[in-house]
């Protein structure tokens, strides 16, 4: 295996910086949507962690946009799920959609602009505007492929053991990629993404079927990878996000100070992707103090917009759920139905100059 060690504007503002000072311009959203008037029930009792929250949003297309809301559905609890469909250049309701779920309510998109839901039964593939379900399938979908052409399910098998199978996403059937026990961080494409311990530090695996492809050797003790693109990924952790190429090795790294980092998704198009950083207060059950998501540019090698957002200010459970448009111009924040939208305009690696 081979082993590798470890000016772009937002609405004509400069670009926020980990520690923004009292001075510069705060990101002003295009528009803010409170979907509670049009019937988002949050859920106070059990709210959505970063896991969830993050695969309750999706771009189908460059103009529109998804929004899931469940009930605190669970295994022995399943219960609606509602599906809002938005405007991405108003933030107005396109259609509602409902739908059962279990203890996986996610949404996902395909690079066709289809939407796959997880419900009580298994998944639903769900034409744009989730106007159509179009096939149904009695398995729960647990990854995504960044660029839409791939989801992964999970199953044990006798051994015991544990089999990763990748569905197509035209019609969620098995397209017959798998791989065997192994502990699948990300997919992308046919390829996956794993860690394993070194003597002196977690490597990152990059897999494919046929062989290990590249393996990143890292400076934190529980690095999360997750692809980018097909030869792109982020691995996050310990203060870091190191950018790092599956052919020539780590491009670029951004540190943060946050509490907690993660990564969130990328746009479709693997130019860009968003971390989610959170601060907490003091005490035993500290309370939020605020969420931080970052657009990265992989060509700039650098942060191209930073949002601090506050709804969730003062809860101890709860994180809101972000996703970037198809072609990484737009970034939607969900924070318990209440979704603002904000616009990028092209940089260096979109056409050439800021």
């Amino acid at each position: 295996m081979k082993s590798i060690s470890a000016g772009l504007l937002f609405l004509g503002f400069a670009l926020a910086a980990p520690c923004e000072s009292a001075s510069r311009p705060k990101p002003i959203p295009r528009w803010t949507a409170n979907l509670r008037e049009a019937g988002y029930i949050p859920d106070d009792h059990s709210p959505p962690a970063a896991f969830q929250a993050d695969r309750q949003i999706a771009f189908g297309s460059d103009a529109e946009l998804v929004i899931a809301n469940d009930a605190g559905t669970s295994f022995a609890h399943p219960g609606p799920v509602t599906g809002f469909v938005l405007d991405a250049r108003s933030g107005r309701v396109l259609n509602k959609a409902t739908w059962r779920a279990g203890a996986f309510p996610y949404l996902f998109a395909t690079q066709a602009g289809d939407y796959a839901v997880n419900t009580e039964s298994g998944s639903t593939l769900y034409s744009p505007g989730l106007r159509t379900a179009k096939a149904m399938v009695p398995y729960s979908i647990d990854l995504a492929s960044p660029d839409g052409t791939s989801f992964a399910a999970w199953k044990g098998i006798a051994g015991p053991h544990g089999l990763t199978y990748f569905l197509a996403p035209q019609s969620l059937k098995p397209s017959g990629v798998e791989y065997l026990d192994e502990d699948i961080d990300s997919i992308c494409g046919d390829r996956a993404v794993s860690t394993s311990s070194t003597d002196t530090s977690e490597a990152v695996d990059v897999l494919t079927t046929a062989e290990d492809l590249f393996s990143y050797e890292t400076r934190c003790s529980e690095p999360r990878p997750a692809f980018v693109s097909a030869n792109v990924i982020a691995v996050i952790g310990c203060g870091h996000v190191d950018v790092v190429d599956v052919f020539g090795g780590r491009r670029f790294s951004h540190s943060t100070d946050a509490y907690h980092e993660r990564f969130v998704g990328a746009s479709r198009d693997g130019s860009r992707f968003v971390v989610a950083e959170t601060f907490y207060g003091l005490g035993d059950e500290p309370p939020l103090r605020f969420e931080r998501f970052t657009v990265i540019d992989v060509t700039d090698g650098a942060p191209i917009l930073s949002v601090k957002v506050t709804q969730l200010r003062g809860r101890r459970r709860g994180d809101s759920g972000a996703a970037l448009s198809p072609n990484g111009s737009l970034l939607a924040i969900n924070s318990l139905g209440v979704v603002q939208l904000f616009g990028l305009l092209e940089g260096t690696s979109k056409n050439g100059s800021p």
